[in-house]
């Protein structure tokens, strides 16, 4: 399903409630041409006209174009953060506050130590990747954050919503 997703011309994949390892290597694997996944071969692709093109071109192509992003919204997740930013396939990171929040016990609670913490060990999980600096943090829906404090101190980090 994801792979057809994909295939129709979507730039990537936000996979939500993400807890382990196997869940990411799961969704990194469907998005991804072998060697690095099991997603379906094809020809044509939107992005390129849709002009036939050879497999061994096409490929290295759309993975360096597919963007997987993982988001983490419970304990466990957050748990796994390490060995999930070190997937290979995985792209982005992303806390989904609000549902974090509800899954801690602190619903709308934005200052709560519990979500900073959960926040800090994510980004934490980030930034151990150095041989991948493309990975990085998003915290969406940061009304109730201070998104500057976090921007500064939790780098690598981008905040949206509101």
């Amino acid at each position: 399903m994801l792979g057809r997703l994909l295939d129709i011309g979507a730039a990537g994949i936000i996979a939500p409630r993400i807890e382990t390892l196997e869940d990411a290597a799961t969704i990194a694997r469907a998005c991804r041409f072998p060697p690095r996944g099991q997603r379906s071969q094809l020809q044509t692709m939107p992005q390129y006209g849709f002009r036939p093109m050879p497999a061994r071109t096409l490929n290295p192509l759309l993975d360096d174009l597919t963007i997987v992003q993982i988001m983490l919204e419970t304990p466990a997740g957050i748990a796994n953060a390490d060995a999930i930013a070190a997937l290979d396939g995985v792209d982005l990171l992303t806390i989904g506050v609000n549902d974090l929040c509800a899954e801690i016990g602190c619903i709308g609670q934005f200052d709560d130590p519990r979500l900073h913490d959960a926040i800090a060990t994510a980004a934490d999980a980030c930034r151990a990747q150095d041989d991948a600096p493309e990975s990085f943090l998003c915290v969406t829906r940061t009304g109730g954050l201070d998104a500057r404090r976090l921007i500064t101190s939790l780098r690598p980090a981008i905040c949206s919503g509101s």
